[in-house]
């Protein structure tokens, strides 16, 4: 039996209780309405008995095995009483692509999770993960790989308001009718071979690094400033919670960014949709900021994902969009290249600056720490068919261009990422990290490039000048001491 963790966080109300205080959900079909949840819930009650197994027994005699906040009375997976839950938001607005983001980038940490970092990822919920099963068999699971795939219907789009009703759970509490999130959520477990994986799953130390990840995702529309959705606020709640924050941005819906990239690819078809995406941004901040009271120390970072790298990357010819991983020559864990993530968004700050000043301008008003980072769900730009458009506007203008997509085709790029480095950077002991460092012969030429000698007369004869300092990777570097959890 694994050890329970001395607090358990709500994923919904995010409410703190002890895991003896948690309340189980009856079985008994003749057990039902709930002063929580209304009258089609099962009651939630605490238990007084038990059967030979443990299990607490409702009021009918019926063993039950599903436990629940005792704050909201919403359903828990177990796991949560056993795991430290990791909070992630994924913010975007409406067509920004914040859907095919997810669906890739939970599939492609399925298999890098574990294959580099001995870190298995299994669905805590798999009920309510379905939407993003479903996104992930669009994107991976057709069975005709080879027949153009409309891309616009491979994934629908996320629902919001009354519609929406799979992310959010009703909940009454002192008279009034709240509004509570319901996120993914995934089981972060170390394997064999993670340095800090521990055999014996009853020992408490497993605590430290296991992680159960809630990711929580909302129509864009949730976000904008019009109060489209009435919940908003509440079902968006989570942005206060989380440990990190992931923005997704769609630089062909801003003008500046589409006329520089027609300036290198010739005409591109024009967006489906252009949005407030800037808007986005900083009513997302607003929200966090009066969630937070106005502490702006303790804001979340940062993360702005600039979308459809496929369609731009000729824009930033100098970033190396490889799988930013090194195997250790001591480990069987890979460690993620940092300085080679820190460059990429360096390199693509300077791009944002100068074509989307509002929008670096924007979040480095918010976070006090951001960072940009390049990624593509489809990894190849769609194909467009002369004389299939979609039907007229309702104002009589043009249909736009069909796009397809050959699932055989579908490689995401960099999807996985902004989830290893928000772990690696603001979660201990679960992702590895590779360092870099010069070797001291290097070193001492570094050292004489970083205090050069007094420029030469004209009558003496220049030096031959050094070949730069070529850094070399060093074995994997943890951020803790394996043997601490020995």
């Amino acid at each position: 039996m694994s050890a329970l963790v001395e607090e358990v966080v709500c994923p919904s109300c995010w409410g703190e209780f002890d895991p003896a205080d948690g309340v189980w959900i009856s079985r008994h079909p003749g057990l039902m309405g709930d002063v929580r949840l209304g009258p089609d819930a099962q009651e939630r009650f605490q238990p007084s008995r038990f059967d030979a197994r443990g299990f607490p027994l409702d009021a009918r005699g019926q063993a039950c095995s599903e436990v629940a906040c005792p704050h909201c009375h919403l359903a828990l997976p177990r796991y949560f009483l056993e795991m430290r839950p990791l909070f992630v938001s994924v913010v975007g607005a409406p067509a920004s692509g914040k859907s095919y983001f997810l669906g890739a980038a939970i599939h492609q940490l399925r298999s890098v999770s574990g294959e580099r970092f001995k870190l298995g990822m299994l669905d805590a919920d798999p009920e309510r993960n379905a939407l993003i099963l479903d996104y992930e068999r669009a994107l991976f699971q057709q069975r005709d790989l080879d027949s153009p795939l409309d891309v616009a219907e491979l994934i629908r789009k996320t629902q919001y308001g009354a519609n929406a009703a799979g992310t959010f759970a009703a909940v009454r509490h002192g008279g009034l009718l709240l509004h509570r999130p319901r996120p993914f959520s995934y089981r972060l477990e170390t394997k064999s071979g993670h340095p800090a994986h521990l055999e014996k799953t009853d020992d408490p130390n497993n605590q430290k690094v296991n992680r159960i990840l809630c990711v929580y995702d909302n129509a864009g529309e949730s976000y904008l400033p019009t109060r489209q959705d009435p919940h908003a606020e509440e079902v968006t709640a989570h942005l206060a919670q989380a440990r990190f924050i992931l923005f997704v941005f769609d630089p062909l819906q801003d003008r500046s960014f589409l006329n520089e990239v027609e300036q290198v690819k010739g005409p591109m078809p024009p967006p489906k949709q252009i949005t407030g995406q800037y808007e986005v941004l900083a009513e997302a901040a607003r929200r966090v900021h009066q969630l937070r009271s106005g502490d702006r120390g303790a804001w979340p970072p940062l993360l702005i994902l600039v979308s459809k790298w496929d369609a731009w990357h000729q824009l930033l010819p100098g970033v190396d969009m490889s799988e930013p991983l090194r195997q250790g020559s001591r480990a069987p864990v890979a460690g993620l290249d940092l300085e080679r993530i820190e460059s990429a968004s360096d390199q693509l700050r300077t791009l944002l600056l100068r074509l989307c000043p509002n929008l670096v301008q924007t979040a480095e008003a918010i976070g006090h720490e951001v960072r940009y980072l390049p990624v593509s769900a489809l990894g190849k730009t769609p194909e467009t068919r002369p004389g299939m458009n979609r039907p007229a506007g309702p104002n009589g203008e043009k249909g736009l261009p069909v796009e397809f997509i050959r699932p055989r085709d579908i490689r995401p790029t960099w999807v996985t990422v902004p989830f290893l480095y928000g772990m690696a950077r603001f979660v201990s002991k679960l992702v590895p990290k590779a360092e870099r460092k010069l070797e001291p012969k290097e070193k001492q030429v570094a050292i004489e490039k970083s205090n050069p000698p007094p420029v030469p007369s004209i009558q003496e004869t220049s030096p031959k000048p050094k070949p730069p300092a070529k850094a070399t990777i060093k074995p994997i570097e943890f951020d803790f001491d394996p043997e601490d959890l020995k």
